[in-house]
């Protein structure tokens, strides 16, 4: 059952135009404008449920809309004052008893499902003028339809963020045994979630089954000419009248990732029978603009053999959750360095200084090098200097001055008389020292010493 706020649907004193493919009302249209299936007309009366009391503890105040199986109505809990959404069987059809047994097959199945993603049924019963009911929480939103009506193909972010959220939902559901067996669009309402995100709501299990209770056969269930199901998302299995299982909830769901993925349905026809035909015996175009992942995932969903489709929902879930984190890698990938430091500085964090390695290494090298020239120049200096050309420099009051290398040759040696400096006789003779080493200073100048740099020294 769809609970849709249509803008384009019946007002109270108009004639309300029904299509059977997408379950959608309309007013003033011979066709469906989604998919072109011939309206059927029906005659809409005031509706005497308004403004009555249901078992004393419920009272239906507005109609929200309508679908296979009944109408969906606003309405008050007297004891706690919430408003609530009550879905009540249609009166044509209280007098088959399998329309009834399967309302009651709802109700018992759907009070067990508890989750976040789930609508929660609230309660149920009969009224004494033998009207079902089913009482369920009442959600203020946008069904998925409406949201893709207005939005567009999704992104894939938010496909994957929605789609997972659905998954939780039939995991939820198929643990318990129970299958949706009519999931789309109209049956997935679209909430504001706490941070402003999209929170999803799976409704309607009006035609979820039970796999370990239920003996009724699928012949026998559609033997009153209903077409359990609908016809753009009903999976191969269903269309052709075998059993279905948990794996026919995931093909409707490749329909819907297929739509969103895309804007457009993977099949279309013009008569419900056509339609049929192509879920049954026919490959929907593979999708393009999307990641080669996401083409993939939904192919397996789409397939026509269950066996071929992933083992449950929540293998689709972390499927989907990969494409998007891949998406993610790849877009910081291609965005580069500059790209994250801007991130970085937008969100506050001061970008971190960068080393600097070289500055630190040209000081070291430089340090070396100088070094090397220091000792270079003193290791020439030192093969320069001989005991025979070298005197002993005179006593200064000052430090030597800074080595200076003589370019001119040196002159030839003395006799060595007259090299031998004039010392004390009570003074003890100089102790010798190496060539490498610095000669000890004498008070008597040297007295052959002609050149004006004989008393320098290599530092």
């Amino acid at each position: 059952m769809s609970i849709e706020h249509d803008p384009t649907g019946p007002a109270s004193s108009s004639v309300e135009r029904y299509c059977p493919s997408c379950e959608r009302s309309y007013v003033d249209r011979d066709r469906c404008p989604t998919d072109g299936t011939q309206l059927v007309s029906l005659t809409t009366a005031e509706d005497a449920l308004i403004g009555r009391d249901v078992d004393g503890r419920f009272t239906i105040e507005a109609r929200l809309g309508a679908g296979g199986m009944g109408t969906v109505y606003r309405a008050v809990q007297h004891s706690v004052g919430r408003p609530v959404a009550i879905k009540i069987v249609n009166p044509r059809l209280v007098s088959d008893p399998l329309v009834i047994k399967r309302f009651l097959r709802e109700a018992k199945l759907t009070s067990r499902l508890s989750h976040p993603h789930a609508v929660a049924v609230l309660d149920f019963g009969q009224t004494r003028d033998g009207l079902f009911y089913l009482v369920m929480e009442l959600l203020e939103g946008r069904t998925l339809r409406q949201v893709l009506e207005a939005d567009g193909r999704f992104g894939l972010e938010r496909l994957s963020r929605v789609g997972g959220q659905i998954c939780e939902a039939l995991e939820g559901a198929h643990r318990l045994a129970i299958v949706h067996r009519d999931l789309k669009p109209s049956n997935i309402m679209i909430l504001d979630g706490p941070a402003g995100g999209d929170l999803v709501k799976v409704l309607d299990f009006g035609l979820a089954k039970s796999l370990s209770t239920d003996t009724t056969s699928i012949s026998t269930v559609t033997s009153s000419g209903a077409l359990l199901g609908t016809p753009a998302y009903m999976p191969p299995e269903a269309a052709l009248g075998l059993e279905v299982d948990a794996r026919a909830d995931l093909y409707s769901l490749g329909v819907i990732l297929y739509q969103l993925a895309s804007g457009r349905m993977p099949f279309t026809a013009t008569t419900v029978h056509e339609l049929v035909a192509k879920h049954a015996h026919e490959s929907p175009p593979s999708l393009t603009g999307v990641p080669v992942a996401l083409v993939t995932l939904v192919d397996r969903l789409l397939a026509k053999d269950p066996a071929a489709r992933p083992e449950s929902a929540a293998a689709v879930q972390a499927a989907l959750a990969e494409v998007a984190r891949d998406a993610r890698a790849e877009r910081g990938a291609a965005s580069g360095p500059d790209a994250f430091s801007d991130t970085l500085s937008s969100a506050g964090r001061a970008p971190r200084p960068a080393p600097a390695p070289r500055r630190r290494g040209a000081w070291i090298v430089g340090a070396a090098i100088a070094v090397g020239l220091v000792v270079a120049a003193w290791i020439v200096a030192a093969q320069r200097e001989t005991p025979s050309s070298v005197a002993p420099a005179p006593a200064l009051s000052t430090p030597p001055p800074p080595p200076a290398v003589d370019p001119a040759p040196a002159p030839p040696p003395a006799p060595a008389a007259a090299v031998v400096p004039a010392v004390d006789a009570g003074a003890p003779p100089p102790p010798r020292r190496p060539a490498s080493r610095r000669p000890a200073r004498s008070k008597t100048p040297p007295a052959a010493a002609t050149s004006p740099d004989a008393g320098a020294y290599p530092w």
